[in-house]
């Protein structure tokens, strides 16, 4: 079973401050525990994706609060799911956004079980709206990676206390 988790979600002042970008970013993209560098970039060059996410949202005069959206997808032992099954799924959970928002994505194989770290724009790059993250969008992301994962044999499940708050 993967599961679905957004960081952040409900705490007030996190990812507010101007190094939130470039600190979270480092942290998915950190050698350590990217061992087979199985990352990923859509609307961003890797190397940059701090400063690219920051000028959009400059750009747009949207530069305030909450700056980037975090969530991690999870997989079980049991899952017996490779790393080159993790890129696929991970790539096309990126696409979902990818299409408005700048994303980056790394596969984290430091732990038990693997999994991947995401960091989008919380501003989109088409008109510098900001991602609302309402529980339609949310659920609308989570049926499209029922139907990515089901490919695999597995199960998506959305850790559940993200909206009963």
């Amino acid at each position: 079973m993967a599961t679905f988790k957004v960081i952040g979600k409900g705490e007030d002042g996190k990812y507010f401050d101007d190094l939130a970008l470039n600190n979270v970013i480092n942290y998915v993209l950190n050698p350590e525990k990217t061992k087979s560098h199985l990352v990923g970039a859509y609307g961003v060059q890797i190397e940059y994706a701090a400063q690219q996410m920051e000028f959009v949202s400059r750009a747009y005069n949207n530069y305030d609060k909450v700056r980037l959206r975090h969530f991690i997808i999870s997989f079980a032992d049991n899952d017996c799911i490779l790393p080159c099954d993790a890129i696929y799924i991970a790539q096309r959970a990126a696409e979902y956004y990818a299409n408005r928002y700048q994303i980056i994505f790394g596969i984290h194989e430091d732990a038990d079980h693997l999994h991947v770290h995401f960091v989008m724009n919380q501003v989109s790059y088409l008109d510098g709206r900001k991602y609302s993250g309402s529980k339609k969008e949310h659920y609308d992301f989570v049926n499209y990676m029922k139907d990515v994962c089901y490919s695999f044999g597995i199960d998506f499940i959305p850790v559940s206390e993200q909206f009963d708050r």
